[in-house]
């Protein structure tokens, strides 16, 4: 039985959702204190808001998550001097340190990966699933 290319884009997409779920499962996150910690590698400091639009995780996922890290001392929240409203996250050395931990290697993993794959192909790969994911989750939002 010949899969259609939609087919297997679809059985891919699983296929690395399961590897970023297994990574998770060993050491010991939710896909969405993964992501947090993810995030708060590669940038200094995010917003709540901003990390919501950045990763379409749920408000409430993001705000347990922040949370959750901030209660075990990896997180910082601050609030902002111009914007009282908007508070910053960002992690505490320890939380660095803990983010290398369990972030970095995954990311090691990423970058063989993408160098086996080479620049211009990782550069297609990921314009066409922005693309994708972004018209995808449009046109499930419409179903509700």
């Amino acid at each position: 039985m010949e899969q259609t290319v939609v087919e297997r884009l679809n059985l891919s997409i699983s296929i690395a959702s399961q590897a970023y779920g297994n990574w998770d499962k060993r050491n010991g996150l939710s896909s969405y204190v993964s992501i947090i910690l993810y995030e708060l590698s590669i940038h200094n400091r995010m917003t709540q808001r901003e990390l919501i639009k950045l990763t379409g995780i749920p408000k409430q996922s993001i705000s347990k998550g922040i949370h959750r890290l901030d209660d075990q001392g990896y997180l910082i929240i601050t609030q902002s001097q111009r914007d009282s409203r908007v508070r910053y996250c960002r992690l505490t050395d320890q939380g660095r340190e803990y983010a290398a931990s369990v972030v970095e290697p995954l990311m090691k993993l990423e970058q063989i990966v993408a160098k086996e794959l080479g620049d211009r192909k990782i550069h297609d790969l990921a314009c066409l699933m922005t693309q994708w994911s972004h018209r995808l989750s449009h046109l499930v939002e419409q179903q509700k």
